[in-house]
C-alpha cells in the first residue's frame, strides 16, 4: 500500500507541470530601435559626417552644413519609439500591410505616448526607415512629435542614417501654440 501511494505522488508529480513564463523572452514582431540608434551612433562617431541641417520655426527657415558634436543628444528623442520592451508590447496592435512594412498602432485606452510606429523592412528584413508620431498630454501641457528616420547603405555597404526629421507641435496652458520642424540630411 505504501508503495502504491509513492507510485501514484510520483505519477501524479511528474504530470504537473509548472507553466512559469519566460523572463526575457523577445517578441521578434517588434524592432528594437533603441539598439538600431546605438548602432547608428557608434558608425556615426567613426564616419564624422557633416550634415545639413534646416529648422523651421514661426515660418522662418535656416539651414546650415554643421559637424555633429554629440550624435547620442541628436538623436535621443528617437529612443521614445523603441516600443520593443516587454512592458510596451501588449500596449500595441500589429499589421503588416506589404511584407516590407510594419504598422503598430496604440490599443485603445493603453497610456503609451507612442501613437504610432510605422517600419519599412530592406530584402532582408533590416529596418531601413521608420517613422512615429509621439503624444503627450496633461493638464498644463500637450505636445505631438512626429519622428522620421531614413537609412541607406553607404559607401560599406553598411546601413547607415541618411535622412531624418523631428516636427514638434506644442500648446502650453495660456500660451500660443509652438511648432517647429528640424530636417537633416547626413552627407
Amino acid at each position: 500500500m505504501k508503495k502504491l501511494f509513492i507510485i501514484l505522488v510520483g505519477v501524479v508529480l511528474a504530470g504537473c507541470e509548472t507553466n512559469t513564463p519566460q523572463t526575457g523572452a523577445v517578441n521578434t514582431a517588434f524592432v528594437p530601435i533603441a539598439k538600431l540608434l546605438d548602432q547608428q551612433i557608434a558608425l556615426l562617431e567613426q564616419t564624422n559626417p557633416s550634415i545639413t541641417k534646416s529648422i523651421v520655426a514661426n515660418e522662418k527657415k535656416e539651414s546650415r552644413v554643421v559637424q555633429m558634436q554629440d550624435w547620442s543628444k541628436e538623436l535621443e528623442i528617437f529612443r521614445a519609439l523603441d516600443i520593443s520592451k516587454p512592458g510596451l508590447q501588449g500596449m500595441f496592435t500589429i499589421e503588416s500591410p506589404s511584407p516590407d512594412v510594419r504598422m503598430y498602432t496604440r490599443k485603445p485606452g493603453e497610456k503609451a505616448v507612442v501613437e504610432w510606429l510605422k517600419v519599412q523592412l530592406n530584402e532582408n528584413g533590416q529596418p531601413i526607415a521608420f517613422d512615429g508620431s509621439i503624444r503627450q498630454k496633461n493638464y498644463l501641457y500637450q505636445s505631438e512629435k512626429h519622428l522620421r528616420m531614413q537609412l541607406k547603405p553607404n559607401t560599406e555597404g553598411k546601413l547607415q542614417l541618411a535622412t531624418y526629421q523631428i516636427d514638434n507641435q506644442k500648446k502650453m496652458l495660456f500660451s500660443n501654440p509652438e511648432h517647429f520642424t528640424i530636417e537633416a540630411t547626413v552627407q
